[in-house]
């Protein structure tokens, strides 16, 4: 399931603007790998965490996908979606037969990924507020 939400860009934005603070946004404050695939008015993100095999086993890795449109020439619908959930449906099954713990990591996990939307959503907001300056730090 996706959330979706338009944002009015301002003069100086595109959607590929939008896009690039995105992925800056999940690479330098997220620790995500982000993959940018594009097609016509349409940019896809898929971001996941650096193979970290113990965050995946407990359900804790965050994984997720982007899709900005271009809706006309002054605004762009975002939506957002979970990646996998499998992981954490599987911690949490492992969890209620084998090991109590990971059905709490789990959870933490769901947390994470439901979180990671509207921190997605609040980039966009504010890199629009901003005027189309990047808010995150570069290395």
């Amino acid at each position: 399931m996706a959330d979706s939400r338009i944002f009015q860009l301002r003069d100086n934005m595109s959607a590929v603007s939008i896009v690039d603070e995105i992925v800056h946004y999940l690479q330098f404050e997220k620790n995500m790998t982000p993959r940018v695939a594009e097609n016509g008015d349409a940019f896809f993100i898929q971001a996941d965490e650096d193979d970290n095999k113990l965050k995946k086993y407990t359900g804790m890795s965050k994984d997720i996908e982007i899709q900005v449109i271009r809706n006309g020439s002054d605004s762009v619908i975002v939506n957002v979606g979970h990646g996998s959930l499998a992981d954490k449906a599987a911690a949490g099954a492992a969890g209620m037969l084998l090991f109590t713990p990971l059905v709490v990591t789990a959870a933490i996990g769901a947390y994470g990924q439901n979180k990671l939307i509207d921190e997605i959503f609040e980039c966009v907001e504010k890199f629009i507020l901003a005027d189309g300056r990047p808010i995150w730090r570069r290395t």
